[in-house]
């Protein structure tokens, strides 16, 4: 509930939803009628035995962590829209507390206190330090001093890594503490312990996306390649609440320093490890995810569940009361015609991951949880991601205030993401478009305008206003092909010696008026970037960054790959879409799409399976050279193709001697792979076609025991043209492609073999591997691409 708050506050202040905001203040008031019937300030799902439970150091989970979420989130309430309500509900809770805490340590000690903080109490010292910032209470600075855990804070101090073998998100919430007791308490000893902490976790404890920890535990340092190598660790890491705490760390530090650095690893954090971890594709089914311990090949009857059609009809008949409305609601949400008619790429609210895999082949369901369910999931994830999700504005834009008569309002463009900032310190509105996908370069485009006489985007007065605009120039960008123009001419002013650097930042200091556009370019940097671990036998393993981009292979567990990581950048290409297209049989129940293995995949089912494990690229003879194949996007019958594996290169469909044989993959050269020919299958259902063998006329690719197979076509066809049945076994459909590369995907070419890669923020279904097995070229690259 109190992320909840905390998200539908942030919604508010950036969007002025009026329906948020009423129904926002309706649960505050809900809750106070809670808080005033329990008494003395009291506010909590569960009963103040618990605490009793923890003062004597028995199982309890976590009392302190769920009283810190709803305290925060009626304290963001009053903070973005001023609801009195809410602050004295917070005054009330902290009183409350402040009493018990006395209590204990009347009764116990404070040694006693300080076992007791051994059990998770989340961000308790960062909401009371945030609480004493608003009412200079002393009581409320005296109790978030309480919630300083010695043996952690003090090996920060000291620039010493505590971390191995502790709770990462326990303790990170505590960091975040620590930078609340420097900025609202001045306590300057914390700031080191902030700055020390980020150093640590991010140079010995971080994976390429920005993320940290393995099944929510911090290990040895440097000794990260454990959790990428081993199945059992490798679905289990990075934990979403993590980042969204990291997240929080590196805005306080970049709040207080201005430093690009902590910019940078922002974006690499919310870009690899928080967009692409909300999904819901079409057909999805959250009871699936009890089973689901296959997710490229699954057969568990759970994990093949296909919501009931009767169940629209169940939920019209049902008798809606307050003891089934959810029930109901479910029924709707899985089987609903909204859901059915949609893209199956198409993402949708309220599906979120608890951990974000980081082995090979796996998927961003693949972990023990898998994507959750809207309605019946209840993590702590599913928090942090609604409060992560509603604010993705809060660190775009920052200002930096000049003392009086000492210069002009510095505006930041910090994030790389497009949104509007419209705000009366400016004078202007600023727009921002951004994208990575545009070619080589990520580039921003920021425009201005007028704003109204209340101070909104839109107005029609002609603007002016002095800033100093202090565009980032990231790490990653190549420094030589930055670019920065003003109205369309360059500017070289960036800083008061040269020009634009990767990071820094660019300063244009200018009376911005109303029309004045501003175009940054930044040519994005390819390298390889070693895992986190300095024993010599994993010093092969790194990862593929485009930018601030992770560039994941999208394979089923492959990763070895015969290049030099210090010369990735001339291995990667752009990737063609042309000649994708999906094998359908109509003949199955319903219609099936054919995978690369064999087996069948419905469309709708794509939540099990990659949806480019049934997508194919079609190659066709260059009529110049019979025996070379080219993608090609047109087909007529007698064509003779091969297929290739959409996410896999170099990988064909094979289909082997004799009657009965298997349809199976290979990488092979493409003139060994298996030659089929489109004939026509039914002369009234058009684009039907038969697959049938080149070098063996008369047979071709047909559904037998539950897959394909190579099947005898009927007698009377041979060397003939005959009209098939349309729902013979060996009639097939070419259909437009099941799956599209994701953007920004990109053609990895080795010595020895090419995979596709993709940003991992844009990989939902399909199977990734993170990392790849760097090994030297045996002989020197000849590979053609495809």
């Amino acid at each position: 509930m109190g992320h909840y708050l905390s998200a539908c506050a942030m919604l508010v202040n950036h969007t002025g939803n009026s329906h948020v905001e009423s129904r926002l203040k309706y649960i505050v008031g809900e809750l106070q009628k809670v808080q005033d019937a329990l008494g003395e300030g009291y506010l909590s799902a569960f009963p103040r035995e618990h605490f009793l439970r923890l003062q004597d150091l028995q199982a309890v989970w976590a009392p302190f962590y769920v009283i810190h979420k709803i305290m925060a989130g009626l304290l963001d309430t009053y903070n973005f829209l001023g609801n009195e309500v809410a602050l004295k509900m917070v005054k009330d809770e902290a009183e409350y507390f402040t009493g018990y805490y006395d209590r204990v340590i009347a009764v116990n000690g404070t040694d006693h206190w300080l076992r007791m903080l051994e059990t998770e109490f989340g961000g308790m010292n960062e909401v009371l330090f945030n609480l004493y910032d608003i009412t200079k209470d002393p009581e409320h600075i005296r109790l978030a001093e309480a919630f300083t855990k010695p043996r952690f804070f003090q090996p920060l101090l000291q620039n010493t890594d505590p971390l191995p073998g502790l709770h990462a998100n326990t303790h990170l919430a505590q960091v975040n503490g620590f930078a609340a007791r420097f900025e609202k308490a001045g306590h300057e000893a914390s700031y080191a312990a902030v700055t020390n902490f980020f150093s640590i976790v991010t140079r010995a404890h971080s994976f390429a996306t920005g993320g940290n920890n393995d099944h929510e535990y911090w290990g040895p340092p440097r000794q990260l390649a454990d959790s990428i190598l081993l199945q059992e660790h490798a679905t289990e890491t990075e934990e979403t609440c993590t980042q969204y705490n990291m997240l929080k760390i590196a805005r306080y530090l970049f709040r207080w320093t201005g430093a690009p650095v902590f910019a940078d690893y922002y974006e690499r954090a919310i870009l690899n490890g928080l967009i692409g971890t909300q999904r819901m594709p079409a057909g999805y089914s959250p009871q699936a995810s009890a089973g689901w311990k296959h997710p490229l090949n699954g057969t568990s009857a759970p994990e093949m569940w296909i919501p009931d059609p009767t169940a629209l009809a169940a939920v019209a008949a049902m008798d809606l009361r307050a003891d089934n409305w959810r029930t109901a609601a479910h029924l709707l949400f899985t089987g609903g015609q909204s859901l059915a008619s949609r893209n199956g790429n198409e993402p949708g609210p309220g599906v979120v991951i608890y951990l974000l895999p980081m082995g090979s082949g796996q998927t961003k369901g693949g972990s023990s949880r898998g994507w959750g369910d809207p309605l019946h999931s209840f993590w702590c994830c599913y928090g942090t991601s609604v409060e992560s999700f509603a604010k993705l504005a809060d660190s775009i834009f920052f200002f930096r205030q000049p003392p009086l008569d000492s210069g002009v309002l510095e505006l930041y463009i910090n994030q790389f993401t497009s949104a509007t900032l419209a705000s009366p310190l400016v004078g202007l509105s600023v727009q921002l478009e951004a994208s990575f996908f545009q070619g080589a370069a990520a580039t921003a485009n920021i425009s201005f305008a007028p704003l109204t006489a209340s101070g909104t985007a839109g107005g029609e007065s002609s603007g002016a206003a002095e800033i100093a605009l202090k565009l980032r120039i990231p790490s990653w960008a190549i420094s030589s092909g930055v670019q920065v123009e003003v109205n369309g001419q360059p500017w070289a002013g960036c800083t008061p010696t040269a020009g634009p650097q990767a990071g820094s930042f660019c300063t244009v200091r200018r009376v911005f008026h109303a029309g004045d556009r501003v175009v940054l370019v930044l040519p994005m940097s390819i390298r390889a970037e070693r895992v986190q671990d300095d024993r010599p036998e994993y010093s092969s393993f790194h990862a593929i960054m485009m930018g601030p981009l992770l560039m994941a292979g999208l394979t089923h567990g492959d990763r070895s790959i015969e290049a030099d990581p210090g010369k990735v950048a001339e291995l990667l290409t752009d990737v063609s879409s042309k000649g994708l297209a999906s094998l359908v049989l109509p003949a199955a129940d319903p219609p099936m799409h054919i995978r690369h293995d064999g087996t069948m995949l419905r469309a709708d089912m794509t939540r099990v399976a990659s949806s480019l494990d049934g997508t194919y690229r079609l190659l066709s003879h260059d009529d110049r050279d019979p025996g070379h194949f080219a993608p090609t996007a047109s087909w007529s019958f007698g064509d003779i193709i091969i297929l290739e594996a959409a996410n896999m290169p170099g990988v064909y469909v094979h289909v082997g001697d004799g009657q009965g044989a298997a349809l199976e993959l290979r990488r092979t050269d493409p003139g060994l792979a298996s030659r089929l020919v489109l004939r026509s299958a039914c002369a009234d259902h058009e684009g039907s076609i038969v697959l049938e063998l080149a070098d063996r006329p008369g047979m071709a690719v047909g559904l037998h025991d539950g897959g394909l197979h190579a099947v005898q076509l009927p007698a009377q066809a041979l060397g003939h043209q005959v009209a098939f049945p349309a729902m013979a076994s060996f009639v097939f459909e070419l259909a437009a492609p099941l799956a599209q590369y994701p953007h920004g995907t990109k053609l990895l070419t080795g010595a020895d073999r090419q995979y596709i890669v993709a940003p991992l923020m844009n990989i939902v279904e399909d199977s990734y591997t993170p990392y790849f097995d760097f090994h030297q070229p045996s002989t020197s690259l000849a590979m053609a691409t495809s």
